[in-house]
């Protein structure tokens, strides 16, 4: 037999309640306009994750992306997060060496 406690729904519905007002505080789209930014802070933002890039710091330049995305642009937390996620996969997968192509050995005669 398994007893349910006294008093355990209120706080349960709150907890649920406050999830679903994070859920969807970071998934309601927002008007991003990609006009309104700050020339300054996107240089240094933009400076920063080239350093990151070049230093192969890839989860650095995930941060510096979605801050970008998020306080530059004014995305909303998932928009900026699939946008820093696609570019920060971009970036790894440009920064890796590529292998040229094998030749094939001729048959001697």
């Amino acid at each position: 037999m398994s007893r349910k406690r006294p008093g355990w729904r209120a706080p349960r519905a709150l907890i649920l309640l406050i999830l679903a007002a994070l859920v969807a505080y970071a998934a309601i789209p927002r008007n991003a306009d990609l006009t309104a930014f700050d020339p300054g802070e996107t240089a240094r933002l933009e400076t920063l994750m080239w350093r990151h890039y070049y230093d192969k710091r890839f989860v650095a330049l995930f941060a510096g992306l979605y801050a970008l995305a998020r306080d530059q642009d004014g995305f909303s937390p998932l928009d900026s997060a699939r946008i820093a996620v696609a570019a920060a996969h971009a970036a790894r997968a440009s920064s890796r060496p590529r292998r040229a192509p094998r030749r094939r050995s001729r048959p001697r005669r």
